[in-house]
C-alpha cells in the first residue's frame, strides 16, 4: 500500500514548520513574527510567499532578504563609511609619533622601489 497522501502531508507540515522557525529567527519584532506564523497556519505557504516578497522588496542583497537584519546599534556603532577615493589613493603617510620619519617620504606605494 502506498501512503503518498500521508507523505505529502508530512512534507507540507515540515515545510510550514521550517518557514515559521525561519520567520521567528529573522524578524526583529517577535509579535509581528507571531502574526506571520499565524498567517502560515491559516493560509499555508501563501503567507510564506508573501513574507519572502515583502522582505525582498526592502532588501538590497539576497543576504539581507534571507538572513537576520542587525541594526547598527546592535553591531556596536555605525558601520564605517568607505569612499571611492579610499581605494584609489594608496599613499603611505608617516606616523606622527615617529620622530625619525622624514616629512617628504609620502610617495605613492606603487612608485617605490
Amino acid at each position: 500500500m502506498d501512503n503518498w497522501g500521508v507523505h505529502s502531508l508530512f512534507q507540507l507540515e515540515l515545510g510550514l514548520l521550517l518557514a515559521a522557525v525561519w520567520i521567528l529567527c529573522v524578524h526583529r519584532r517577535k509579535w509581528v513574527a507571531l502574526l506571520w506564523v499565524a498567517g502560515i497556519v491559516v493560509t499555508g505557504h501563501i503567507a510564506t510567499l508573501i513574507y519572502i516578497i515583502h522582505r525582498s522588496m526592502s532588501a538590497r542583497t539576497v543576504a539581507e532578504a534571507f538572513l537576520p537584519q542587525v541594526s547598527p546599534a546592535e553591531r556596536g556603532g555605525a558601520a564605517p563609511e568607505i569612499h571611492a577615493c579610499d581605494a584609489a589613493f594608496n599613499v603611505e603617510l608617516p606616523d606622527p609619533a615617529d620622530s625619525d620619519v622624514e616629512a617628504d617620504d609620502a610617495t605613492p606605494v606603487e612608485d617605490r622601489v
